[in-house]
């Protein structure tokens, strides 16, 4: 999977988000993060770090001419994939993924994942049998 030159859209300034974000660049894409939340709300160490970055922000809104001027947008979890621009972007054919499935695509080798909200503990520790 190619990112040089590639306009990427992170939708989520969470940790995750950011963590793809700076994956992103290092592969020499041009990133936005974008978030719902206010600036002032986002206000702290990730929003400092993205500043660092020098990724472009937008925030306080999903602007539908952000999302349909990218080559590829990764959804953080917990961003609901029926938001209008997300369907926007789709309906013009540009790549949407979450950030797990980037992640996937990276890496050669089998990956078992065990997500959920009870028993993962449980699950890895008969996965090592």
């Amino acid at each position: 999977m190619e990112f040089l030159k590639k306009r990427i859209l992170v939708v989520g300034l969470g940790r995750s988000g950011l963590s793809a974000a700076r994956w992103l660049i290092r592969e020499g894409a041009d990133v936005t993060i974008g978030d719902i939340m206010s600036e002032k709300d986002l206000q702290g160490e990730l929003y400092n770090e993205a500043v660092r970055l020098g990724v472009r922000l937008e925030t306080g809104r999903h602007s539908i001419e952000t999302f349909i001027s990218q080559d590829m947008i990764i959804v953080s979890p917990g961003v609901p994939l029926e938001i209008a621009p997300l369907r926007a972007a789709e309906e013009r054919g540009i790549p949407i993924m979450g950030e797990m499935e980037l992640a996937g695509r990276l890496f050669d080798t089998p990956v078992v994942a065990v997500t959920g909200t009870n028993g993962k503990s449980t699950a890895v520790s008969l996965l090592e049998l």
